[in-house]
């Protein structure tokens, strides 16, 4: 038992915060600070009654379970536009990582609640990457992601590792469902799952109908993105794999974004993959070293 509470002591606690947690910062930052600023472009149909959800009572639209107890979205049109100012301005400092270990929790907090209250207001408009930018929102609440994390405290550096585990485990926690879900009807076993996506004009990109001429090629898609989405949360932790289960991802996310243009999705997951590399991993990286080539300070950058 003794052995036990230790090993779940270093795993939470104890992670080593290096170089990834700012490249992980600014790519997921990037990212969320597009997708808000595209957002804020169509301001009167996302978060308006032109968009068919009236002023009051927006939250009912969420299925019970998931009702907020207290509604924070907003309710005029100067209080959407305050939000997303105050969200893209903190994603924007998130980004350049200008304030310590207080202010950088304190941005992803003000972020956070930002992010939440807009996605209250609208809930037609929230899809994947929506969600999963809640939950890595929540991670950087605890992760010391400003310059003073090279002379971090104790208490910063706890809080920062159960910040990086709390991604890390949502993400295994979401493939690993996914995963699963596709084996509990018959289209994953059958192998139209991904057909049923790819046959669909609507969602894809370009036409790719010919792929029905091909069944084995549908068929290797479709037990490829299921083995993946199974075995990626206990493959990604056993070093020898990990380079190979996380290109993995790369590629079947660079696809999802190819073909059906959800690049915003397909970057939110990605960004979260810089956690599990270490500085080693980093550095031996081509992307590392043409940053060094470009002679971008890559410790004030990352860290």
């Amino acid at each position: 038992m003794r052995a036990l509470i230790s090993a779940l002591d270093r795993f939470f606690f104890h992670c080593e915060a290096g170089l990834a947690v700012g490249f992980f910062r600014v790519a997921f930052g990037l990212t969320l600070f597009m997708n808000a600023a595209f957002r804020a472009m169509h301001s009167d149909f996302y978060f308006t009654p032109l968009g068919g959800v009236p002023w009051e009572g927006a939250t009912e639209l969420l299925p019970e379970f998931f009702r907020p107890g207290i509604e924070t979205y907003p309710k005029s049109m100067v209080a959407v536009y305050g939000m997303q100012a105050v969200l893209l301005v903190s994603l924007l400092l998130i980004v350049l990582g200008v304030f310590g270990r207080i202010g950088s929790r304190l941005l992803a907090v003000a972020a956070l609640y930002c992010h939440l209250a807009l996605l209250q207001r609208n809930f037609s408009i929230v899809y994947g990457a929506d969600i999963v930018s809640g939950f890595w929102l929540l991670g950087l609440v605890f992760m010391n992601t400003g310059r003073s994390r090279l002379q971090d405290v104790e208490w910063s550096r706890i809080l920062t590792s159960v910040g990086i585990r709390l991604v890390q485990l949502q993400l295994c926690l979401i493939y690993g469902y996914t995963g699963f879900e596709k084996l509990k009807g018959t289209e994953g076993w059958d192998q139209t799952a991904v057909w049923n996506v790819l046959g669909n004009d609507q969602l894809m990109m370009m036409d790719l109908s010919a792929l029905r001429s091909v069944p084995l090629v549908i068929a290797a898609i479709t037990w490829g993105t299921i083995l993946f989405e199974i075995y990626m949360p206990a493959l990604v932790w056993h070093k020898p794999l990990k380079k190979w289960v996380l290109l993995s991802g790369v590629g079947l996310h660079t696809g999802i974004a190819a073909i059906m243009g959800l690049v915003f999705f397909s970057c939110t997951m990605m960004s979260s993959y810089f956690l599990f590399l270490s500085d080693d991993d980093l550095k031996k990286s081509t992307f590392f070293k043409r940053l060094l080539q470009l002679q971008i300070r890559v410790p004030r950058f990352a860290n």
